[in-house]
């Protein structure tokens, strides 16, 4: 069931970043984040009410401590994005973001069997692979500073959710967005985005905010399920249905080597299934 939830997660995560990219093609990037933020809030707060009893004051500052390492962690992305090559900043930021989750599973939860190690190692290879664009590389310093930093922000913001076990509570997602919201806000301020969205781009946007916090919930009851290590992995193969909807939505050519690490992610999916 861990691994069922954990690749339901990695679907919904892409696709909501799918509608985000299209969102941020139609409107400045941080009002998109900001507005998505929000969406994502009303899903939590709805979900908490009806399928949670309670939660701990620990548990919601685990919460709120995963928000803002997701916050900082998009501010983080955006900006490489921005000054790099997203060939570059994107596949990197992903590919840390998942090792993140494993290696801190992998001291908390013990070594895998071998077969699961294996599944393990073919996903982290598939990521940058699925992400891989057209556009040539560059090795801009800053950049990929800035797509380390993302990455460990996204794997961070993993492996402190998944400390909010104790109570099975999805309070500590409402935490998460609450302690997002804001700094999301300043930012838009700041970069003079403005607080209002573009009536083009609002559905997207709350579309990727849904998708993305029923990702959260996903990863949040399969860790509750799996061991870290296997759930972050599987999550983190999110690229291959934001690749697939560009294909098909958007008609982007689908590269050889993002086939390649499509394919690498199924094995990966199959080798951790089997165990």
């Amino acid at each position: 069931m861990g691994v069922i939830l954990a690749i339901s997660a990695a679907f919904a995560l892409g696709t909501g970043d799918f509608f985000g990219g299209v969102a941020a093609q139609r409107a400045p990037v941080w009002t998109v984040v900001l507005w998505s933020n929000l969406a994502g809030a009303v899903v939590a707060l709805a979900g908490a009410i009806v399928l949670s009893d309670g939660t701990s004051s620990t548990d919601l500052a685990w919460g709120a401590a995963a928000g803002l390492c997701g916050g900082v962690a998009t501010v983080c992305l955006y900006r490489g994005l921005a000054v790099g090559a997203m060939s570059v900043v994107a596949p990197l930021s992903a590919a840390v973001g998942a090792a993140l989750p494993v290696v801190a599973g992998l001291l908390t939860d013990g070594r895998p069997p071998a077969l699961v190690l294996l599944g393990l190692a073919v996903g982290l290879l598939a990521i940058p692979l699925v992400s891989a664009s057209t556009t040539p590389a560059t090795s801009a310093r800053w950049s990929l500073v800035l797509a380390v930093a993302a990455g460990l922000g996204l794997g961070g913001f993993l492996v402190l959710l998944s400390r909010t076990d104790g109570t099975h509570s999805f309070w500590p997602l409402v935490a998460a967005r609450a302690a997002s919201i804001p700094l999301m806000a300043f930012m838009a301020h700041r970069r003079g985005a403005g607080l209002l969205l573009a009536s083009a781009a609002r559905r997207p946007a709350l579309l990727a905010g849904g998708l993305d916090m029923a990702s959260n919930v996903l990863f949040v009851v399969a860790a509750w399920q799996s061991d870290l290590a296997t759930v972050g992995l599987l999550t983190s193969l999110y690229p291959v249905s934001t690749v697939l909807l560009a294909h098909l939505v958007l008609g982007e050519r689908v590269r050889p080597v993002q086939r390649v690490g499509m394919m690498l992610a199924l094995t990966s999916v199959v080798l951790v299934a089997l165990n």
